[in-house]
């Protein structure tokens, strides 16, 4: 992610031609890639930066998960997880999202398990064909491994034995709980603003994040003492109420 890097680093409304010239005086790896294309698609889908003709720019999110390589390096992968896991949910035609959370639930389902690459090209696999009637999906050993770089760089990890067993965390940062937090209230908000802490909103929030349902209350107390706009109402059952969030609170 050295494109997030260098797109914060220099002027909204770059070119391609302007980041290889960038990467080039940095010394980047990325001056051996004569085209940025793919990447830059990749990071479009994730909503990560915003393209109009010529002209790049990080979006509020792309950002957010950039500055973090500066300041606090271990949340990028955690953010960058977070989004592929989530976008699904919010645009249908995102499948690589789906692969990418159908993945995810199967080890948090199994866990603690073995991580075999063909049992889960298979698993995936047979999961589009009972989502979508499709057959023979683009999904490959490749793919598996793309989906595990960003699970295994998760931190608490939750791959351990030499990249060979899954186990739910016990906790992860709190701001990785927040935004899948935040994202869950988003979707199932009331009238009242407000959302119930039932079972499926705490099993969401806790395959999102890979950790186990027990760590889910700790979680939740450590987002309210560390986020004012965070609040729990505990008279007549949980309900949660979030009146103030947004990815730039990260970066404070």
């Amino acid at each position: 992610f050295e494109l997030l890097t260098l797109l914060h680093a220099l002027p909204d409304g770059q070119n391609e031609e302007a980041l290889r010239d960038a990467a080039e005086m940095q010394g980047y790896s990325l001056r051996q890639r004569s085209n940025y294309n793919k990447m830059l698609r990749s990071l479009q889908e994730l909503d990560l930066i915003q393209r109009a003709r010529q002209s790049i720019s990080l979006t509020e999110k792309g950002r957010v998960i950039a500055s973090t390589m500066l300041y606090q390096r271990g949340l990028l992968a955690e953010l960058i997880h977070i989004v592929y896991y989530t976008s699904y949910i919010h645009d249908p035609y995102k499948r690589f999202s789906w692969s990418y959370q159908t993945l995810c639930d199967w080890l948090w389902d199994s866990a603690p398990c073995e991580i075999h690459r063909d049992r889960l090209v298979n698993t995936v696999s047979q999961a589009a064909f009972d989502q979508f009637g499709e057959q023979g999906i683009s999904f490959s050993t490749q793919s598996v491994s793309g989906i595990l770089h960003w699970v295994g760089a998760l931190n608490p990890p939750c791959i351990i034995e030499a990249n060979s067993l899954f186990t739910r965390r016990s906790y992860c940062p709190v701001e990785s709980f927040m935004v899948a937090l935040y994202d869950t209230y988003e979707l199932k908000k009331d009238d009242t603003l407000s959302i119930s802490l039932d079972e499926s909103v705490r099993e969401r929030v806790c395959r999102i994040c890979l950790i186990t349902l027990e760590s889910f209350s700790q979680m939740l107390e450590l987002a309210e003492r560390t986020f004012s706009g965070v609040q729990v109402w505990r008279r007549s059952g949980e309900r949660l109420v979030i009146s103030d969030f947004s990815w730039e609170l990260l970066e404070e």
